[in-house]
């Protein structure tokens, strides 16, 4: 029998190069890898997993229960509490926050509302590891985007 010929075996994809993140050490802001066992058939950032951060340079250890990257917020009631309308507001923080005000674009008022968070990987400012927030440390300015990579065998595709 013989093989399909039109399948492209040299194809990977984002999580095949993500056991191993080169990052930006918090502590000391040299290179640090985090490392990831992510199994043979994992769906990408599985929770299923345990990774690790490793600092040659420093040595400190980080609880690797927490996230450290920037997180989006946004209210977690969807409607004005004046008017019902649907509130359109969002923004990306390094820290929580247990209320945001928010400006209601239909009806002006404004008032404190309980805070949804959603964890970040990367936006067009900065890129970060998906296990806990770090900066990634392959990471350059292009345009008005950044282009980033994971590791060396990442940026070499």
């Amino acid at each position: 029998m013989m093989a399909n010929s039109r399948i492209d075996k040299s194809f990977k994809n984002l999580t095949s190069f993500a056991d191993e993140v080169l990052v930006e050490c918090p502590y000391c802001k040299k290179r640090a890898i985090v490392f990831a066992d992510q199994g043979q058939y994992t769906v990408p950032y599985s929770t299923k997993f345990k990774a690790k951060f490793r600092c040659s340079n420093c040595y400190k250890p980080i609880d690797e229960n927490l996230w450290y990257g920037p997180i989006t917020i946004s209210p977690a009631n969807a409607n004005c509490g004046y008017c019902g309308s649907p509130l359109k507001y969002s923004k990306t923080v390094n820290k929580y926050q247990d209320k945001i005000e928010v400006k209601c674009q239909n009806c002006e008022q404004e008032k404190k509302y309980d805070v949804h968070y959603t964890l970040t990987y990367a936006d067009n400012k900065q890129a970060t590891d998906p296990y806990f927030g770090f900066q990634l440390w392959l990471q350059i300015p292009f345009d008005d985007n950044i282009l980033w990579a994971y590791n060396f065998e990442h940026l070499n595709i």
